[in-house]
């Protein structure tokens, strides 16, 4: 059999998205983005530096503006509860030192 990707590239490639996502659907996106790259590269197969190249793509470059709008207002409550709670800490330490 006369496989255009290396094996060692799918197993990578499974692994980061069993650990991230746990979809095969986006493993199987992965690897057709890869193939594109390698395409574009002009390689004969699809390598781990590509499948790499995807992955830092797709999941290292998350913005706020990506996130579902339940998932950012999670984060925007969490930064002012914790800024409230900062808050609450400061004068509690000053109404125990006097």
């Amino acid at each position: 059999m006369n496989t255009k990707l290396e094996p060692m590239a799918i197993m990578m490639c499974a692994k980061k998205i069993a650990a991230m996502a746990g979809d095969a659907r986006k493993a199987l996106d992965v690897l057709r983005r890869a193939t594109e790259i390698a395409g574009r590269d002009r390689s004969e197969k699809v390598k781990i530096s590509h499948v790499n190249e995807v992955l830092n793509q797709t999941y290292t470059d998350r913005s706020g503006a990506e996130l579902p709008f339940h998932q950012q207002l999670a984060i925007i409550a969490f930064i002012k509860l914790a800024k409230e709670v900062g808050v609450i800490y400061k004068k509690y330490k000053i109404f125990k030192n006097n």
